[in-house]
C-alpha cells in the first residue's frame, strides 16, 4: 500500500516539517533515545486516545550510556510507556521506518512554551510524516490489535452442506466511527493533516491516503 501511495507523487508525499525543537523517538536505538529531529528524517507519528495515566506513570528520563569507549547523556523512553506505544514501536520497525513521533513523549508537558508553539504546528508534524498510525482503543494501555497482546476479531465463517460462507467483517469506516478516537476534536485534526492513514481496527488493519483506501 505504500509503495502504490508513494507514487502518487504531490498528492500523497509529506513534505519535512519545519517545527522549532522537534523531537522524535528512535525505535531502534538500545534504549529507545528521544533525539532532536533532523531535515531528512523520515518518521511515523502516532495517534490516539491518552485515557487516564495510571498512577506513578512517568515522562522521559535522562540516562548516562555507552558511546564506543565513551558515555554520554541522552533522553530516553521510561520503562512503563503504555501498550499502545510499544505496539507503534513494532509496526514501526515492520514498516522499515527508525523514527516514531508521540506528542506525550517528543513534547515536554512540563514546558508550556514548547507545548504552544508544537501544538500550533500539529498540522505540519502530521502532514509531514511518512504515515500515521491510529489507534481506535479507547486509552493509550488498549494495545494496536493483532500487533502483540491485543487480540483481533475473529473472521466468523460457517459451512451449510458443500458451502463455505465467510463474513467480510464490519466495514472499517464503521469501526472507525464508532471508537472513542472519531469523539475528539484533536484527534480529528490529527486524521485531517495525515496524507497516509493506517487505521488498527479491532477486526483487521485499514489504509487510506489522499488518492486510495485499502482493506485486508
Amino acid at each position: 500500500w505504500l509503495r502504490t501511495c508513494k507514487r502518487h507523487r504531490y498528492r500523497c508525499n509529506p513534505k519535512p516539517p519545519d517545527v522549532k525543537g522537534m523531537r522524535v523517538i528512535d525505535c531502534k536505538s538500545e534504549h529507545l533515545t528521544i533525539r532532536d529531529y533532523e531535515p531528512g528524517d523520515k518518521y511515523v507519528a502516532l495517534s490516539y486516545v491518552w485515557g487516564q495515566s495510571p498512577p506513578g506513570a512517568t515522562g522521559p528520563t535522562k540516562a548516562i550510556v555507552p558511546r564506543g569507549i565513551t558515555k554520554r547523556m541522552v533522553l530516553k523512553l521510561p520503562d512503563d510507556i503504555p501498550l499502545t506505544i510499544r505496539d507503534a514501536i513494532e509496526v514501526t520497525k515492520a514498516l522499515r521506518y527508525r523514527y516514531l513521533w508521540v506528542d506525550k513523549y517528543c513534547i515536554d508537558q512540563s514546558n508550556q512554551e514548547e507545548q504552544r508553539l508544537q501544538f500550533s504546528r500539529m498540522g505540519d508534524i502530521y502532514a509531514g510524516s511518512q504515515v500515521a498510525i491510529f489507534a481506535l482503543g479507547d486509552d493509550s494501555n488498549a494495545g494496536l490489535p493483532g500487533v502483540s497482546s491485543t487480540p483481533r476479531l475473529a473472521q466468523e465463517e460457517s459451512r451449510s452442506g458443500a458451502f463455505r460462507f465467510i463474513s467480510t467483517m464490519l466495514d472499517p469506516h464503521e469501526s472507525i466511527k464508532g471508537s472513542k478516537w472519531s469523539t475528539r476534536g484533536w484527534t480529528y485534526q490529527e486524521g485531517l493533516f495525515s496524507t497516509r492513514r493506517l487505521f488498527f481496527t479491532n477486526h483487521q488493519v485499514y489504509f487510506e491516503c489522499n488518492a486510495m483506501n485499502e482493506a485486508e
